[in-house]
């Protein structure tokens, strides 16, 4: 009964984010514009790297070429991460409403 009550909310929410994606006509609305990630400058990696490149490193055990592309990835999506800071004292009333 749980996993079928979990099958049902999931199905609702993937809807709702679907539905909500478009207007009556079916064009987004989304605000959402991707922007080009920095180039980490790591030799060897590329992106995006063909599936097939990916799938012969795994099949293979070349763990050298799969790191180097788990490294470059990761240093691309941090480049630009805002690490985490405590809240001034000033912004507290919006954690305690």
């Amino acid at each position: 009964m749980k996993k079928l009550l979990i099958a049902w909310m999931t199905s609702l929410l993937v809807l709702y984010t679907l539905a909500g994606c478009n207007d009556k006509n079916g064009k987004e609305t989304s605000d959402f514009k991707p922007v080009p990630l920095p180039d980490p400058g790591i030799q060897g990696y590329h992106f995006p790297e063909p599936e097939v490149n990916l799938l012969k490193w795994t099949f293979a055990d070349q763990q050298h070429e799969i790191n180097t592309h788990a490294w470059g990835l990761w240093t691309r999506k941090g480049a630009r991460v805002e690490l985490f800071r405590w809240p001034q004292t000033s912004e507290w009333q919006f954690f305690l409403i």
